[in-house]
């Protein structure tokens, strides 16, 4: 070892040794850590920060030093070399960085830590992002290799079908264990959204829905039996709409269901997650803080315990084979798998977290925000039930999605409302992208705030008004139209994107046809508005509505 060259007196006199571990600390970021992202390495470096001075103390105690002085020295060394480095960090960072010219908070351009502060109190950084927006305009530094962008343009640049940019971020956290990994957003017409690899599967993506269709019915059954059971008492929308959609994910997902709805209480394991990913709207936006946070028992028992509910799901899955047709299945035969190898349980296993995490409560999200838009303003229900009407009960997803109305009631709730609101992240490619007058370099950390880029006066006319005509082909409203994509768009977009519509429309159009909509006493929307969590997802706030049986069809 280095320090051993050194005769051991040597090593505790003068101040030489300490510099050259100084310089070795500015030379490790030079010639190594300056290079690319290393987020995802974070347990290595730990587990290294722990055991080359451990490895070096015991050598200099074989070497004749004293146990308690070699262990001083040791730590003394190591200070200086991190220090070395976090040293040379902070003057690249802040002074020579290629985004040293964009503007943001102080701190931001030096740790990502900052944004961990930022959102510790109010768990809700989509509002925290909107206010950083406003203070310094479209383009925020917001990380020392990361920005917020709020461009008409950047959804196309950025997320759009030509895009290079790739994929990464909080989305990984579902499989940081060693060995697994994430197809959902990668491969596959899993949940009947063909990807670029699978266009020849558009075929089996419609077979899909079709499969599909018939269970979700069951369950908006089921749902609208539990509410007319209530009907004329408060009832906790965010909570029942929560209780559907995992009931659906859980049944489409593995074949089995959550009952929830059933039961009317929540599933434990639905609990556990609820409690564990709270971490993720704070501490989500440091990644490598997140990953040691995964590895440490007594932290992340709960969510611990969910991981291995979703690995017995799994199991329990492949064990019934393939027969049933459901996501898992469709995992499980997927071209790219089969043909990439990707049929492991390594990849069944991290799909397995994303698809309940991101197939749930986005649904949930969204039904509960849309119905209280209809509580708030009935006039939409009136307008939404003349073509409904039309139908005569008849409700499939093929005549749903003609519907007018009733798209343009979810498309102006998504935009108000995005279930994912802090956006998704994304990195630059090489040659980096152009926005208007602002070049932005490849491999750069780049991410949309969706709550902030679909209220931009940039994007939309009278962009905090909650106005569905604006979606409708006659629309009076000039809006930049393209800004808005809230299952994302591109190669990693959310491929649950026609299951979500198919719930979304379903739902609404039963609830609506057989319930007049209003908020119960008491009730305002304030609590959903202002106390709803930002977690990647969003975990809603209560909000008590009350059902009461259509005035038309009372006798």
């Amino acid at each position: 070892m280095f320090i051993l060259s050194y005769p051991v007196h040597d090593l505790t006199e003068g101040p030489g040794f300490f510099a050259i571990s100084f310089v070795l600390g500015v030379l490790l970021h030079l010639g190594y850590f300056i290079h690319g992202e290393h987020h995802m390495l974070a347990l290595r470096y730990f587990q290294a920060l722990l055991a080359l001075p451990a490895v070096a103390t015991l050598a200099l105690v074989r070497h004749g030093m004293q146990p308690v002085a070699a262990l001083g020295l040791t730590a003394a060394l190591t200070i200086t070399l991190l220090l070395g480095l976090f040293t040379s960090m902070a003057v690249y960072r802040g002074f020579f960085h290629r985004l040293r010219s964009f503007p943001g908070p102080s701190l931001a351009k030096y740790s990502k830590l900052w944004h961990f502060g930022l959102v510790t109190r109010s768990v809700r950084n989509f509002e925290e992002m909107d206010k950083l927006h406003r203070e310094y305009g479209p383009f925020v530094r917001i990380g020392p290799n990361e920005l917020s962008i709020v461009h008409p343009d950047a959804m196309k640049v950025v997320h759009g079908s030509a895009s290079k940019s790739l994929g990464h971020g909080i989305s990984m956290i579902f499989a940081v264990e060693a060995g697994l990994k994430v197809s959902l957003l990668k491969v596959g017409s899993i949940l009947a959204l063909p990807s670029v690899e699978d266009r020849e599967t558009t075929d089996s993506s419609c077979t899909a829905l079709r499969d599909y269709e018939p269970r979700v019915k069951l369950f908006t059954q089921s749902l609208t039996q539990q509410i007319a059971a209530r009907t004329g008492q408060p009832l906790n929308a965010s909570q029942w709409f929560n209780y559907y959609s995992f009931d659906v994910m859980g049944d489409l997902a593995y074949g089995k269901s959550f009952d929830m709805l059933e039961t009317g209480g929540s599933h434990w394991a639905i609990d556990l997650l609820n409690e564990g990913i709270y971490y993720m709207g704070t501490l989500g936006h440091v990644t490598w803080a997140v990953i040691l946070f995964t590895y440490v028992p007594i932290l992340n028992r709960k969510f611990r315990q969910f991981l291995a509910f979703c690995e017995k799901m799994i199991d329990d899955r492949v064990a019934t084979g393939s027969e049933s047709q459901d996501i898992s299945s469709w995992i499980i035969n997927s071209p790219s798998m089969a043909s990439s190898g990707f049929t492991d349980k390594a990849w069944l296993l991290g799909d397995s977290r994303l698809i309940i995490v991101a197939g749930s409560d986005t649904t949930a999200a969204t039904l509960t925000h849309l119905f209280y838009h209809l509580a708030k303003e009935p006039a939409h229900i009136d307008a939404l039930r003349e073509e409904l009407d039309l139908l005569k009960g008849e409700f499939n997803f093929t005549s749903l999605q003609k519907l007018p109305f009733l798209n343009a009631l979810i498309n102006e709730t998504l935009r108000l409302h995005p279930p994912v609101a802090s956006g998704t992240q994304r990195i630059t490619s090489p040659e980096g992208i152009q926005l208007g007058d602002t070049y932005i370099p490849g491999g750069v950390n780049i991410i949309i705030p969706f709550y902030t880029m679909f209220r931009a006066e940039s994007c939309f006319e009278r962009p905090t008004e909650f106005l569905p005509d604006r979606w409708v082909h006659d629309s009076k409203y000039s809006d930049h139209s393209a800004a808005f994509a809230p299952f994302s768009s591109g190669p990693y977009s959310c491929i649950g994107k026609q299951l979500a519509l198919m719930e979304l429309q379903s739902v609404c159009a039963r609830l609506v046809t057989e319930f007049d909509v209003t908020f119960a006493p008491g009730e305002d929307g304030t609590n959903l508005l202002t106390n709803t969590k930002d977690c990647f997802t969003m975990q809603l706030a209560p909000l008590n509505l009350c059902f009461t049986p259509r005035r038309s069809k009372a006798s």
